[in-house]
């Protein structure tokens, strides 16, 4: 059965995501992030778990830039950072914030966005994610 929530962490892709940061050593996991993003950034159409992935990713530039969000972060999240601790770069913060903007964007193909418009809860979900996003772009 799969997970489904309004939080950036509580949705199957997420958690595939962090469990292959887990496994991942620095250099690696600093890719993986890059490569979550990117792929949703890049991408004409962008599948629900490829965007769970990267909303997920850049919510944990987030966390790291010190993102206050409304709920508290999975458990599982919160030991990630605390045992994988990685740098911040001006890089992945503007991957963050571009991964943001994509997924909010209904102009390009994004089944993640569409199926959030669907059942109406798009603006609750942009409003659980602002803490991150803000976090990322300063805004």
């Amino acid at each position: 059965m799969g997970a489904w929530g309004i939080g950036p962490f509580e949705n199957d892709g997420a958690m595939d995501l962090i469990g292959e940061l887990e496994d991942a050593d620095g250099p690696g996991l600093l890719e993986r992030l890059r490569e979550a993003m990117t792929t949703a950034i890049d991408s004409d159409e962008v599948e629900n778990p490829e965007m769970q992935e990267a909303v997920a990713a850049a919510a944990l530039v987030g966390l790291r830039q010190g993102a206050k969000p409304d709920a508290e972060a999975d458990p599982n999240v919160a030991e990630f950072l605390k045992a994988s601790p990685f740098e911040v770069t001006a890089e992945l913060r503007g991957l963050a914030a571009r991964t943001f903007d994509r997924a909010f964007n209904p102009a390009e193909y994004n089944e993640w966005h569409e199926l959030w418009a669907e059942v109406e809860e798009l603006e609750a979900v942009e409003k659980a994610l602002a803490p991150y996003r803000s976090a990322v772009t300063g805004k």
